[in-house]
């Protein structure tokens, strides 16, 4: 119970998934600090959460990875071999505007060559990763 708030914390376990590896427990919460007049119901009902045991979260840098032409699954290899063709070519005019193209569309925030990071919580562990321009962890 929250003092303060005058909210009482309601939680009801439903099951706890077991394994010889790790302990998953699954429960419903409810939120007693009262229900807002344009607040939509979750698919558990008016003011209940589902908890499943762990988390999974996304940061995007940049624009989101998977947007077409310009998120990083696209932009990377795109910005990557502007970048070698100006190194294995620094006397070219061409390459060197190509790069300075891409590199200016990666600073102004139109390019995105930087993945989003992936956060994954369960059983008291967690595990941050990025997935390369093939969509594989790494």
């Amino acid at each position: 119970m929250d003092l303060n708030a005058g909210a009482v914390s309601v939680s009801v376990p439903l099951v706890e998934i077991k394994s010889p590896q790790l302990t998953l427990p699954l429960a419903l919460s409810y939120r007693t600090t009262g229900v807002r007049v344009e607040e939509m119901a979750s698919w558990v009902g008016l003011g209940w959460s589902f908890n499943p045991g762990g988390l999974m979260t996304r940061t995007v840098k940049g624009l989101p990875d998977e947007t077409p032409n310009s998120g990083y699954f696209d932009a990377w290899p795109v910005w990557h071999a502007a970048d070698s063709i100006a190194r294995a070519q620094p006397t070219s005019s061409t390459a060197r505007a190509d790069k300075k193209l891409r590199d200016g569309q990666a600073a102004n925030g139109t390019l995105d060559i930087e993945p989003d990071l992936y956060s994954i919580s369960i059983a008291g562990q967690s595990v941050t990763m990025t997935l390369d321009s093939h969509h594989r962890p790494f």
